[in-house]
């Protein structure tokens, strides 16, 4: 005799389904916004990671956040990429900062 389930399957799947769209839509938003953070944060460090250099006050230390910005970037950890982005862009306004005063004390523009 066959054995009949009278077992309505629609529904847990919709929810399911339901459930898997809402959760990859909001990790992509979310990503994607951490992406553009990261993105924006790394071409400001390269900005003024240039300034300093073109200007001779570039510091080496401003140079090594730089590279580990980088890394990070192309490893996807937009949190780290962020956080030595701002190190490196930190470090290069303070590279600056040193060269105007010690132009200023030697009376040098």
């Amino acid at each position: 005799m066959p054995v009949s389930f009278d077992i309505d399957v629609r529904e847990p799947v919709r929810r399911l389904f339901a459930g898997l769209v809402l959760t990859l839509c909001l990790g992509g938003w979310g990503g994607a916004a951490a992406s553009e953070e990261a993105d924006t944060a790394l071409a400001a460090a390269e900005r003024a990671v240039e300034e300093a250099r073109a200007r001779q006050a570039l510091w080496t230390t401003a140079v090594s956040a730089l590279k580990q910005a980088r890394t990070a970037w192309a490893k996807g950890d937009f949190a780290a990429t962020v956080q030595w982005s701002k190190r490196a862009q930190e470090l290069s306004e303070l590279g600056l900062l040193q060269r105007e005063n010690a132009a200023a004390v030697e009376g040098k523009p």
